[in-house]
């Protein structure tokens, strides 16, 4: 089962809402609340980690791992997972600003899907609209350094298409996508 969260509206505004996709064990994911939930932000160089609290409450920064292969990627991936007691992945899915999907948005759902068949875990997709560039701006507020920005934004950015999960997870699925 993969599963896509984004916001309402073509602006990306309003509500969250999200949309099913195959038919397997979503609902059971979605009610065990005893495990975390790991999300991820793919990026050319590095994937950002990012963990809720076994409450699903908190969205916690957790690492950032440079991207080897894709073998490699996905074995560090269920490593986290199984020490963090990962039952759930979210994962960003970058969108034009037009709300389409390009050639990323593709190789992200194509790695949703390599991830979900090798943790045997189900996948969600979160629109990550703006947030590399929503931390970015966050962290020059902040007045932190270019290098520590660059050690940082990848697992908060996770950490924010955490968060945006989060914010909507009550919201049912709908059994059309």
């Amino acid at each position: 089962m993969v599963t896509e969260y984004r916001p309402r509206g073509g602006e990306r505004q309003g509500g969250p809402w999200l949309v099913a996709r195959g038919t397997e064990g979503h609902n059971r994911a979605m009610t065990e609340r005893l495990s975390s939930i790991l999300a991820l932000d793919l990026g050319a160089k590095r994937i950002g980690v990012a963990v809720s609290d076994p409450g699903r409450k908190l969205a916690l920064p957790l690492t950032t791992i440079a991207h080897v292969n894709r073998d490699a990627d996905l074995k560090a991936i269920a490593a986290i997972a199984a020490e963090q007691g990962a039952g759930l992945i979210v994962l960003g899915l970058p969108r034009r600003s037009d709300d389409r999907e390009g050639p990323e948005a593709e190789k992200a759902r194509r790695f949703g899907q390599r991830l979900r068949r090798f943790l045997g875990l189900p996948v969600v997709f979160v629109d990550e609209w703006e947030t590399t560039v929503e931390v970015h701006e966050r962290l020059i507020a902040a007045d932190v350094s270019r290098g520590k920005r660059r050690q940082t934004v990848d697992k908060l950015a996770a950490a924010l298409i955490l968060e945006r999960y989060l914010e909507g997870r009550g919201v049912e699925p709908t059994g059309d996508a």
